[in-house]
């Protein structure tokens, strides 16, 4: 009986382990027109050479990012509007400067590709204005900074490294 025990527990453990192991990522493939990206600097060879700079990979399962990121998250809520180029510049550049302690992800409001997970988004948040940015850490919002300016870049940058600070020491 004791044996039974014993191999019953070894293989629920194995079991454990290994559903813990078959999560697949929730940053999928590069692409510029998934409604739910990441803002990532790479580097890396391709067949034609070295390459580095920032890409946008689909965030394939949001619900899975906000579990499993073990980062602060920058959310960005971006349309394509003609004031909208200085914000994606912005956060291209957070997402470079910040690379390892901070995932800057762009939420495209005016693709269509899967609403439902955009209108979720913008739920979430009670999303009214473009651009809007919201930080969130181990699920929790740190802050919000809607509109996009001198002022609000400022409110955004000191609300990222404070939460990056927190994420630190924790």
């Amino acid at each position: 009986m004791r044996r039974v025990v014993k191999v019953l527990t070894v293989v629920l453990i194995v079991l454990v382990i290994c559903a813990g192991c078959s999560r697949k990522p929730f940053i999928g493939n590069i692409s510029s027109d998934a409604p739910v990206t990441a803002v990532v600097y790479e580097s890396g060879q391709t067949s034609s050479g070295n390459y580095s700079g920032i890409v946008y990979r689909e965030i394939v399962d949001t619900e899975r990012m906000f579990d499993d990121s073990t980062i602060p998250l920058l959310i960005a809520y971006i349309d394509d509007s003609q004031y909208s180029g200085n914000a994606i510049s912005f956060v291209e550049t957070i997402a470079d400067d910040f690379k390892d302690q901070l995932l800057v992800v762009r939420v495209n409001v005016e693709i269509s590709d899967n609403p439902e997970e955009v209108s979720k988004l913008v739920q979430m948040f009670d999303v009214n204005v473009y651009p809007f940015f919201s930080v969130v850490y181990n699920g929790v919002t740190k802050g919000i900074v809607p509109g996009y300016n001198a002022s609000s870049e400022k409110l955004l940058m000191d609300l990222i490294r404070r939460t990056i600070d927190k994420a630190g020491n924790d």
